[in-house]
């Protein structure tokens, strides 16, 4: 396995770990779009599209998935639903990583590892992670 190969192998373990968390935290708050109430408080965010309610209407209240004390924003900004989205998209620049990287000698397929092994750093703390991918090489 090559050097390039590895480092693609990390990232998509590294998605899928994620993937599997945001799973689980869908499933043991019961939705995996989460909001943020007037008090601050990540709450479920109701289904469907925001209707005008007419006076004595019943409105639908979502469940408190936390009391935050002001990192309910940043909470919710990693709701199941949000985090799911964006592994999709890495995932899709994973492919074309594998595409370029194809003719290894490219101009394109040296620019696509330098940008993955950025994508990695973020995951440098992790046992599989090779110190040697960032900074990279000359």
């Amino acid at each position: 396995m090559t050097d390039h190969d590895r480092l693609i192998a990390f990232v998509a373990d590294r998605l899928d770990e994620t993937a599997r968390a945001a799973t689980d935290a869908a499933t043991a708050v019961g939705g995996d779009t989460w909001g943020v109430d007037s008090n601050g408080d990540v709450v479920l965010e109701p289904p469907g599209t925001p209707v005008d309610v007419d006076e004595g209407d019943p409105i639908l209240i979502p469940d408190l998935v936390g009391e935050m004390n002001g990192a309910g924003w940043h909470v919710a900004m990693h709701s199941p639903a949000r985090v799911t989205a964006d592994i999709e998209g890495r995932r899709r620049m994973l492919r074309l990583v594998q595409i370029f990287t194809a003719n290894p000698a490219s101009t394109e397929a040296t620019v696509a590892l330098l940008l993955l092994r950025a994508v990695a750093e973020a995951w440098s703390e992790h046992p599989d992670y090779d110190q040697s991918w960032w900074p990279p090489p000359d």
